[in-house]
């Protein structure tokens, strides 16, 4: 029986152009749903050490070397794109007419996105790999961020410069993140294989965290949510041939948050200015994936 246990320790930093303009926009990159193959979903993500995956590289690009043969594959997933269409009726003031407008929130998008550079935090990751023989490989991965220390700058045409007020509400709203994974394989022949994870990620918001639009800003929705720690269930199955292979994963996500219908406004009483936070609706989230790969080696 031979036994392997290998630890990573891995750092990631990266800068990129997006358009969003507050907190709550730019905080989507700590969105936290496991996406890649179905055996990296299977394990709940867990795999950093193991490789052999191509969703790895992300964590641990070393683990590529695990390959033995080429490999094309493809995975299937679905997702919808929305939009909002405002419908009004209005009379016509001069004909004294009903009329309609009706307008697609898809037609103005270019005229309200602004571009910005974000400066995303450094991450850290802990991996554990460990197998038993060629039937069971087990993984663990811990992973922090702190998003306090992401940094909004201004895009290059506009001088590049610090954004000093969404600076200082990511340093007034956010926190670091804590990430655990465990995933396991076990092949019960070495055609088929079963595979069970789970990913549990804490709260990126502060219990105190808001939504101030300031009155230079392009954001007109006014509702906001304060998300609290996501967990991830997993299971999957896989079949590995000479040539084909395939994998099926199936993923349950859930995670709590606050829901805000507006911003928090300062009013002036007795002489000093003080928060009015609206009240908020506590709201359950949960989600099922289905996630299918398959591919050939050659």
């Amino acid at each position: 029986m031979k036994k392997i246990i290998t630890v990573i320790y891995t750092l990631s930093f990266v800068i990129g152009a997006v358009s969003a303009q507050s907190v709550y926009d730019g905080v989507k990159i700590a969105d936290k749903d496991l996406n890649g193959t179905a055996r990296f979903v299977g394990m709940g993500g867990a795999m950093g050490a193991l490789g052999g995956d191509i969703t790895t590289m992300g964590t641990n690009p070393a683990g590529i070397g695990i390959y033995r043969s080429n490999d094309v594959m493809t995975s299937f997933s679905y997702s919808a794109s929305t939009s909002a269409i405002v419908t009004n009726d209005y009379r016509d003031a001069n004909t004294d007419e009903l009329k309609r407008i009706i307008v697609d929130t898809y037609d103005y998008v270019g005229d309200m996105k602004r571009d910005y550079r974000l400066v995303t935090p450094w991450k850290y990751n802990v991996s554990l790999g460990y197998t038993v023989g060629t039937s069971l490989a087990l993984g663990a991965e811990y992973e922090y961020e702190d998003y306090s220390t992401m940094k909004f700058k201004y895009s290059s045409n506009d001088g590049g410069g610090d954004m000093e007020f969404e600076n200082a509400e990511v340093k007034n709203c956010l926190k670091g993140e804590h990430t655990f994974r465990i995933g396991a394989e076990y092949k019960v022949i070495p055609e088929f294989a079963f595979r069970l994870g789970y990913n549990y990620s804490s709260a990126v918001f502060r219990d105190e965290a808001v939504k101030y639009i300031p009155s230079n800003s392009l954001i007109t929705d006014t509702d906001f949510s304060n998300k609290r720690s996501q967990s991830n269930y997993t299971l999957g199955i896989g079949y590995r041939g000479k040539m084909f292979y395939a994998d099926l994963a199936y993923q349950l996500s859930t995670y709590k948050e606050n829901f805000y219908p507006f911003y928090n406004e300062f009013e002036l009483t007795q002489g000093e200015w003080t928060m009015v936070t609206p009240p908020a609706t506590k709201v359950t989230n949960t989600r099922s994936q289905v996630l299918l790969t398959v591919g050939m080696r050659f």
